[in-house]
């Protein structure tokens, strides 16, 4: 399931109305606590017309006699932040997302198994514009992009958050930082003494996880398998290089 917090607005733009409440059912079943905002227009006139700003644009390359790509240029005019997603039988047009910066190209008869990545992704991106405001023992006040924490670890009364530029030693529960940054899709709690940015996850194994600058934190035994049907569902492993030792094709 996907977790975060805030409301992602998205836009399903194909003539096909069977498709799009079946597309839009599909995304709503990978949401939990906050469901997207979804909108379908089966005319490409009527999305324009509606002139409204989405965070993604799921659409064809062509609806009715709308030409998709053109479409997408005259959007951007005015809502040039919007992530398009082209969802098309059309593979062959692949190559011409580039004119438009499509954020995907994705099969329709792939849907399922890619789509998911994709809204990962924005939730990502939109992480790494986004900050909590900590005080820092001995050092006071600090904003902290929240895409720099690495983990969060339970150090006697206090926890110390591991992140790409130091550690910083807080006087907060790991569950007060889960808190903090649970709007954000990718931190799982991996122990009760510890919470991860699966985006910064290398490697795991019984009693422990490795991250990508060579640290490590715990993992409890009875998470490692949510961990991995985590792992396995929004394909962290193939998006971010993700080597999970219990799968047999990464043993020797």
């Amino acid at each position: 399931m996907l977790h975060p917090k805030e409301l992602l607005k998205i836009a399903i733009v194909d003539e096909d109305v069977f498709w799009c409440r079946r597309t839009m059912q599909y995304i709503e079943g990978l949401y939990q606590d906050v469901l997207p905002e979804i909108e379908i227009y089966t005319k490409g006139e009527e999305f324009l017309s509606a002139d409204r700003f989405f965070e993604v644009v799921l659409t064809d390359v062509k609806i009715g006699e709308v030409n998709g790509f053109a479409m997408v240029q005259a959007y951007r005019t005015k809502h040039d932040g919007s992530k398009i997603v082209f969802l098309t039988d059309h593979e062959e047009l692949a190559r011409r997302g580039y004119l438009v910066d499509a954020f995907r190209f994705i099969p329709k008869a792939r849907m399922k198994e890619e789509l998911p990545e994709a809204l990962r992704a924005v939730h990502h991106l939109k992480m790494k514009r986004q900050y909590i405001k900590l005080s820092v023992l001995e050092r006071g006040p600090l904003v902290l992009p929240v895409a720099d924490i690495i983990y969060a670890q339970k150090d006697g009364r206090h926890v110390r958050i591991h992140t790409r530029t130091g550690d910083y030693l807080c006087n907060l529960s790991v569950t007060k930082v889960e808190k903090m940054v649970k709007e954000y899709f990718g931190f799982f709690r991996s122990h009760r003494s510890c919470l991860i940015n699966l985006y910064e996850l290398d490697t795991l194994e019984n009693f422990g996880v490795h991250m990508k600058d060579r640290s490590s934190t715990y993992l409890s035994s009875h998470k490692i398998r949510e961990l991995r049907l985590l792992l396995k569902k929004y394909q962290f492993e193939l998006a971010e290089g993700f080597k999970d030792i219990f799968d047999p094709k990464h043993k020797k």
